[in-house]
């Protein structure tokens, strides 16, 4: 099973406004341009998932850690 890990930056103002983006000042200037702030705070959050292997048109099931389930479903293309 193929697994990536992406980095994910949340820019919070100080109404707790956020934006997130793949890059730290994307994240801060989508922060500015929807809501503008004085302050904010940017944290970087590293993610590790399991790619889905997907066959025509079946379903992937992608249990997270905390035990829940997401479902998604593959249209044959």
């Amino acid at each position: 099973m193929t697994t990536k890990t992406i980095e994910v930056f949340i820019a919070m103002n100080e109404d707790g406004d956020w934006e997130a983006r793949s890059d730290s000042t994307d994240a801060a200037e989508a922060l500015v341009d929807s809501y503008g702030y004085t302050a904010a705070r940017i944290v970087k959050i590293k993610i590790t998932m399991n790619a889905p292997e997907i066959t025509e048109g079946g379903e992937v099931v992608i249990a997270d850690e905390a035990g829940e389930t997401i479902k998604a479903e593959a249209e044959a293309g």
